[in-house]
């Protein structure tokens, strides 16, 4: 019998989508790349949101609605950051390799 997810495992029983198997190495490096960016500038920015709320949470006159507002926001981009981790993980899978991909310099 052949479900969605035999259909979609590589030779390593590991998860490759199939529109990631169907791309040649150039397209996939480059999809890879722009990830990891993506990836480093969610990190980035969840970082600061968890923060900035144990900032918050720490001060004894925050509100409690500003606590909560800050820890809901910070839950939630996990769960994005997560899920575009996973998609990041399908990429390199297919790509076979990680690519260097230098920091980003900010001036």
């Amino acid at each position: 019998m052949n479900d969605d997810k035999s259909s979609v495992r590589g030779e390593n029983n590991e998860a490759c989508r199939p529109c990631y198997a169907s791309m040649d190495k150039v397209e996939l490096e480059a999809l890879a790349i722009e990830a990891i960016k993506e990836h480093r500038r969610l990190f980035e920015t969840d970082q600061h949101i968890y923060d900035e709320w144990e900032k918050v949470e720490a001060d004894p006159c925050s509100p409690h609605a500003v606590i909560q507002a800050l820890e809901e926001q910070y839950l939630a981009r996990q769960k994005r950051t997560a899920l575009q981790q996973e998609e990041l993980s399908d990429v390199l899978n297919a790509l076979g390799f990680i690519p260097s991909v230098p920091a980003d310099i900010v001036h």
